[in-house]
């Protein structure tokens, strides 16, 4: 009887490490499946806005060519010290001018959310993204505390310049 005792106790160990086991892949899989739900739930989402309204909504509105670009700290609108890429740029035209003081018309400084710094790393979808050189149309909010600008609604808020068929200007963006 002893034998056939412990056969029977190694059975059930085998039975409840089975068990275990499968409560534990299934545990895994309710962990997997709540956070993709949570990480979709935090995506950037853009909802179509008309252009007339893109531009009654921005403070400032500036044609320029894009500059360098730098990443550093920098103190956003809530207190928090976050990684931005500043850009300048050196503006042709003030198509809308906001309230407060004028916009320079030598450089201004504009900064997008994300970047590489000390070895540290953000990257933030839906970002406005600008390559040196590049003649663009911005839609600008108010100044941040370090005096820069920052592109309203990200990268709905970036138009390029660039020229049709016959030659004229026209603004390509999202």
């Amino acid at each position: 009887m002893p034998a056939d005792s412990t056969a029977l106790r190694y059975v059930q160990a085998l039975n409840e490490g089975a068990i275990l086991a499968e409560m534990n892949f299934i545990l895994r899989a309710l962990l997997g499946l709540s956070l993709l739900i949570a990480g979709n739930a935090l995506a950037t989402t853009f909802m179509p806005t008309p252009f007339p309204d893109k531009v009654e909504d921005a403070p400032s509105i500036v044609r320029g060519t894009a500059g360098n670009s730098v990443s550093d700290w920098g103190i956003g609108r809530d207190g928090v010290k976050r990684i931005y890429t500043y850009t300048e740029l050196s503006p042709k035209e003030v198509i809308k001018q906001g309230p407060g003081e004028p916009i320079p018309t030598n450089t201004i400084k504009i900064r997008e959310l994300g970047g590489t710094k000390d070895g540290m790393g953000m990257e933030v979808s839906g970002t406005a993204h600008f390559n040196r050189g590049e003649d663009v149309v911005v839609m600008l909010g108010d100044r941040t505390s370090d005096g820069a600008f920052e592109v309203r609604g990200m990268m709905m808020g970036k138009f390029n310049i660039e020229r049709d068929s016959q030659g004229r200007e026209v603004l390509s963006g999202p």
